[in-house]
């Protein structure tokens, strides 16, 4: 309130009460009953005064509306946030492989490492991969999505469309879109967060794998024939030296394969399109020499094939042959420290018979490597890779064996006295939830291990950097389907 608005009807009702005082005369009562009633005209005065002021600034008690005025000034002094603001997307300029290799920067603190991955947190990547496996149903609050792309897995976090995430098949090709949140390089993953299902034709595709991107100039959504391509059947043999890539080639169907030397250092990728969209698998010899079929499904609309290796000791001859037959039977010479053979699903193959023979040598080991998925330890064992193994040593004609559990505790004990070179016969059988082995040569002795984290196994045989010859013949007395 303006003082002028209380000022002017005081001093009149002031002067009409010291008028009606003066008036009154000498009576004390009525001089002071006059004051006060002025004083009482001068407050009335100073209400009827701002009320009339009030409304002569607000047109509505005058029949005028002022409701679109307030309004603009309601959203002038209060904005409105843009929905399309809150939720656009910022797509990421870089590939997994930069963010997992700044995670392996050892010359770095954890802390430096962040702060360099921090600025990517939040950008949206598309991966391109398989399903390696799922984890939760659709009523649950998410669904992970495990995803092999070229050598790196992608943990992909749905929250939406959870009841297709949760049924997606093992081994399938997958498109995926995703929030980066963080990496964990030690396992090589990275994790996506809020994904959704992208579209084969989505305009931002992402890169394909370096071996590949001259191959792959057409748009990942253009589905094309092989051309002039051979088709490989059962036993086709792509051979070469040293570092290399074979000629192209086509399928019909899933298929397989399995390469040599399988022992020392070679790693390669099998590189094809499945319904014109480029995939890679890596291959390598500290996993399993076989590759798993289950990952090359056949195409709707069979695509180019090619195998690369890309590291190998210069000079050293190689050789890769196609598999349309599973490679469940088979016999393999063990020469080599450490060499692998072929991989064995004690969920398929329920009960098997590996007869061993030992051609050369005095000191020696043969055994399995276990998982329990399909990738294998580095090494011979170690945590949650358990290694069971027959020994010989140079000075003994005793035969023994040792296990490591998940955990890298080792066990041993003698099976056979007077072993003397024979033929060994080693049965492994799954029943239920139990991975039984027995020796031949001593068949009251029983070795349990739990059949989950036994299911995969690898043959595997060293001598300690003596030379050696060990005969290996699989036989499956069993197969669960």
């Amino acid at each position: 309130m303006k003082p002028r608005e209380v000022v002017i009807p005081l001093v009149v009702g002031l002067a009409v009460a010291l008028a009606q005082a003066l008036f009154a005369g000498p009576d004390l009562i009525r001089l002071i009953v006059y004051f006060f009633g002025g004083l009482a005209l001068a407050g009335v005065g100073v209400v009827l005064s701002r009320a009339v002021r009030e409304r002569g600034s607000h047109p509505e008690m005058n029949g005028l509306v002022r409701a679109p005025r307030m309004e603009a000034d309601r959203h002038k002094t209060a904005p409105v946030e843009s929905s399309t603001a809150k939720n656009e997307r910022v797509w990421g300029d870089v590939k997994p492989e930069d963010l997992l290799a700044i995670d392996h920067m050892d010359n770095l603190t954890r802390n430096e490492r962040d702060r360099l991955l921090e600025p990517y947190i939040g950008q949206w990547l598309t991966v391109d991969g398989a399903v390696d496996d799922v984890q939760g149903k659709a009523n649950d609050p998410t669904v992970y999505v495990y995803i092999r792309e070229r050598e790196h897995r992608v943990v992909a976090n749905f929250k939406n469309d959870k009841v297709r995430a949760s049924s997606l098949r093992k081994g399938i090709p997958i498109r995926v879109m995703g929030s980066f949140h963080h990496v964990q390089g030690y396992i090589e993953s990275i994790f996506l967060e809020d994904c959704e299902f992208a579209a084969r034709d989505r305009p931002t595709p992402p890169l394909p794998p370096p071996a590949m991107r001259e191959s792959a100039k057409e748009k990942p959504g253009d589905v094309r024939a092989p051309i002039n391509a051979m088709v490989a059947g059962h036993g086709a043999e792509f051979s070469g030296v040293g570092v290399g890539k074979t000629e192209t080639f086509t399928v019909t169907n899933e298929f397989g394969f399995k390469w040599t030397p399988n022992a020392g250092i070679v790693i390669g990728g099998l590189h094809a399109r499945l319904n014109g969209i480029p995939h890679t698998w890596t291959f390598d010899n500290n996993m399993n020499p076989y590759f798993p079929a289950k990952y090359a499904p056949p195409p709707d609309i069979p695509g180019d094939c090619y195998f690369t290796v890309d590291n190998i000791k210069a000079g050293t001859p190689w050789t890769i042959t196609i598999l349309h037959e599973h490679p469940y039977e088979w016999q393999h010479d063990f020469t080599i420290e450490d060499e692998i053979g072929p991989k064995i699903d004690f969920d398929k193959q329920a009960e098997v018979r590996l007869a061993v023979k030992v051609l050369q040598g005095t000191q020696w080991r043969f055994g399995l490597k276990f998982s329990r998925g399909d990738e294998f330890s580095k090494g011979r064992y170690s945590s949650g890779y358990p290694l069971w193994h027959l020994q010989k040593e140079q000075n003994s004609d005793d035969l023994a064996f040792t296990h490591y559990d998940e955990l890298g505790r080792g066990r041993g004990a003698l099976l056979c006295r007077d072993y003397a070179n024979q033929e060994i016969g080693i049965v492994i059988k799954r029943v239920g939830q139990q991975l039984i082995i027995t020796v031949d040569c001593n068949p009251t002795h029983i070795v349990t291990f739990d059949a989950r984290s036994h299911r995969f196994a690898l043959a595997t045989a060293w001598a300690d950097g003596r030379e050696f010859k060990i005969s290996v013949r699989c036989e499956v007395l069993v197969t669960d389907s």
